[in-house]
């Protein structure tokens, strides 16, 4: 199913739980044992607990590719209420840390969570930079998590989407219930496509693509309290 890629992004007004950028100013009295902003890649929070609890979940590390994009090694699994203090004061309380999860061998790009399979619940979703069994190169992989007692539970760790991709977010794009995967990806050719995918059962499938595009890129919404994101296209 082919649509038409600005139609594609008047739709994406992206609302709930969604990976937002770090800016919070720092404070000179940070405690001991804090994590400070600048060491947070992408974080999300909401009500990803299984027990539907808000959470906030952290990805924190240093790496980063030959590309210059960056990368962590660290899940940090935190209290909702640490994301007030790390949008106001620029740290999130060793207080608020609730697991501390080690994400090295994956190389964590990205967060954020949404209901793909449509059960009512968050999963959360990882943008893991790494090799796969049958494909032995570094590459974006999209993986998918359940949280169960401040624990990675894996859903679906794919080794790739149709074609690569160079970001992805979650969007419920015609509305039934259950968030799209939504990804910029590359064709042979050198154009780029938005794709649009779907959960059946066991994973992904494609349910709608959009024209040819010059740059796709996902992109705050303005300083708005509820995080909205939306897709920023260029032709």
């Amino acid at each position: 199913m082919a649509i038409n890629a600005l139609k594609f992004i008047t739709a994406l007004a992206l609302t709930a739980v969604a990976a937002f950028p770090v800016g919070a100013p720092q404070t000179a009295d940070i405690p001991d044992g804090a994590v400070i902003a600048g060491d947070v890649l992408s974080y999300c929070a909401g009500a990803v607990a299984d027990d539907g609890g808000d959470l906030l979940l952290a990805i924190t590390g240093g790496g980063s590719t030959d590309a210059g994009e960056r990368y962590g090694d660290c899940l940090l699994v935190c209290a909702a209420s640490a994301v007030d203090t790390l949008e106001t004061s620029g740290y999130i309380p060793p207080d608020g840390i609730l697991n501390r999860i080690d994400l090295g061998r994956i190389k964590p790009m990205k967060i954020m969570s949404g209901d793909v399979n449509g059960d009512g619940k968050n999963e959360v979703s990882i943008c893991a930079y790494k090799t796969a069994n049958f494909h032995p190169v570094m590459a974006k992989r999209p993986y998918f998590f359940n949280i169960s007692g401040y624990n990675l539970v894996p859903l679906w760790l794919g080794s790739r989407l149709s074609r690569p991709f160079s970001d992805y977010t979650l969007y419920d794009f015609d509305g039934d219930g259950a968030d799209e995967l939504v990804s910029d990806e590359y064709l042979h050719n050198g154009d780029r496509v938005v794709a649009a995918y779907k959960w059946k059962g066991f994973g992904f499938e494609l349910f709608a693509q959009s024209d040819a595009i010059d740059e796709a890129s996902f992109v705050p919404a303005g300083q708005r309290k509820d995080r909205n994101y939306v897709l920023s296209i260029m032709r």
